[in-house]
């Protein structure tokens, strides 16, 4: 057997869905392989695939017993963070967290940041501190939270934030003793920084202290919100698309044609799509139900709250239009794949970071038919949106 060429099978094999042919393969190879370092990727695929076998238990173990054989493997110490956040162990996963700026397949710091000197939860005392957004768009609206401890904390004076460039506006209105930078601007003189995602282990967050009051984020009043077509109608919007559907983001995606049971059973409902660059085919369908097509008025983060703030609910699978109906305090439906990702827990349907958030879970991986029908039971039988 060559252990290389049965190591590729597996894979091919787990991306398939064959999870349990894939431990098989895996195993094997582990057998071959142990009692040298080159088993120590196959422990660690192992546990991935342990866990989509629902064996959280053996995916732990063998997880430790990758980091036992490599403890200063970035990609285990990611994987174990991963596991933890899932089981709303903060303490340890964001500690663990913070071995994702080294993972070779990560998003490293920018050259411009890694040089500068880390913020690590001192009291600064004045030196200002800048706070950078290294991940997605939602990343940034999730964490966004924590600014204000991280002010209190730190005593930084000034305290700024890089972020992504849609985002700037509603931030700086949302956080006004904050100064909001473009992430590709000059760095300030003498700062110190902290990637965005880092904030929870500087501050020491656990789940039981996780700052969940909402809405934190907001809308200029000199801002108008977006006039309904029909004032008696509910307003809700619906996003059915993450930015990378045909690549990590695929499992996170649904059709607009899974949205039928929802959408054919509407009554005095006014639908608003907020998808992003839907295509021709899915702008035709939007026309053909008469769904108003708002992609093109959400030039930026800004735009799009003042239409998420004119709704009465939104319904999307886990983008940044979730993040950003929960800081605004909006009503919001998740459709949450069955293998999630570690910020909606495991088994829940309700979020600790969105108060107003409900939960809707694939039973079965790729099936999106079960959450529709649950939303559609619930939002024509009487769930009330006030």
């Amino acid at each position: 057997m060559n252990p290389r060429e049965r190591f590729a099978e597996g894979q091919r094999l787990y991306d398939a869905g064959d999870y349990a042919g894939a431990d098989r393969v895996l195993a094997e190879v582990e057998s071959t392989l142990r009692g040298t370092p080159a088993v120590q990727p196959v422990l660690r695929a192992r546990g991935l695939v342990s866990l989509r076998l629902d064996d959280p238990a053996q995916a732990l173990r063998h997880y430790e017993e990758a980091l036992r054989l490599a403890p200063d493997d970035p990609e285990i110490h990611y994987r174990l963070a991963l596991y933890h956040l899932a089981r709303g162990d903060y303490l340890r996963g964001f500690a663990e967290y913070e071995w994702r700026l080294r993972r070779a397949e990560g998003t490293p710091l920018a050259e411009s940041f890694a040089a500068l000197p880390s913020w690590n939860g001192e009291r600064l005392d004045g030196q200002p501190l800048l706070i950078h957004a290294e991940q997605g768009l939602g990343d940034a609206l999730q964490f966004a939270r924590f600014l204000p401890l991280a002010a209190d904390r730190s005593g930084a004076a000034p305290l700024y934030l890089a972020v992504h460039t849609p985002l700037m506006s509603l931030l700086a209105a949302s956080f006004p003793t904050v100064t909001v930078l473009d992430r590709g601007a000059a760095i300030p003189p003498d700062v110190r920084q902290c990637p965005l995602l880092s904030l929870p282990q500087r501050l020491g967050v656990i789940l039981a202290t996780l700052p969940a009051h909402v809405p934190y984020l907001a809308i200029p009043d000199a801002v108008p919100f977006s006039a309904p077509a029909f004032p008696d109608h509910l307003k809700i919007g619906i996003v059915w698309r993450a930015k990378d559907a045909q690549g990590p983001g695929r499992e996170r995606s649904a059709s607009l044609e899974a949205f039928r049971p929802l959408l054919d059973s509407s009554h005095s409902i006014e639908w608003i799509s907020l998808q992003k660059e839907p295509t021709p085919d899915e702008q035709a369908f939007l026309a053909a139900h008469q769904i108003e097509n708002a992609s093109s008025r959400c030039d930026d983060f800004l735009a799009a709250a003042c239409i998420v703030q004119g709704l009465d609910l939104v319904i999307s699978v886990d983008t940044a239009m979730v993040h950003l109906a929960g800081a605004l305090g909006k009503r919001v439906w998740v459709l949450v794949p069955k293998w999630s990702d570690w910020r909606w827990l495991l088994g829940r349907t309700e979020s600790p970071w969105y108060p107003t958030a409900r939960l809707f879970r694939q039973d079965r991986e790729g099936d999106w038919s079960g959450p529709m029908v649950a939303m559609r039971d619930r939002l024509f039988q009487g769930e009330t949106l006030s």
